[in-house]
């Protein structure tokens, strides 16, 4: 039954949707687009960030766990354009990523600045996966 939902994932495109959501996150955390606004919204100095390691590791896992959800449900779908791919990013997105980032950061106590930056990267990484995993399919 669990191997039955693997059927059809096109493992390279996981892999390399992981890498293209970081890739995606370097860029949307740099100086060049939101860095200085992210780290303001978070309270903190870049000092207080300290050595990424842990951080970028633990993103890796997070986004190849995400690719392989978004190429299982792509799969469910039948998706066959990058459109639909998108779409389907998109709609994955809106119904458990920022539902559950917004839940967690009210409570939290977040700013609602950093909901949104912290958001906007998400859906960015959704729908670089769904288009590298439509790709190579």
């Amino acid at each position: 039954m669990i191997a039955a939902m693997f059927e059809g994932v096109t493992w390279l495109g996981v892999l390399l949707g992981m890498v293209a959501a970081m890739a995606w996150g370097s860029l949307y955390y740099s100086p060049l687009l939101f860095m200085k606004a992210w780290i303001s919204a978070m309270g903190k100095t870049p000092e207080e960030l300290g050595n990424p390691v842990k951080a970028l590791v633990n993103a890796a896992l997070m986004n190849l766990i995400a690719a392989l959800g978004i190429n299982v449900v792509m799969v469910m779908h039948g998706v066959t354009t990058i459109g639909g791919a998108i779409g389907n990013a998109v709609f994955l997105w809106v119904v458990f990523c920022l539902s559950t980032e917004l839940l967690h950061d009210r409570y939290n106590g977040m700013s609602v600045k950093l909901s949104v930056i912290n958001a906007g990267n998400t859906l960015g990484a959704y729908v670089v996966m769904g288009i590298v995993i439509q790709v190579l399919r």
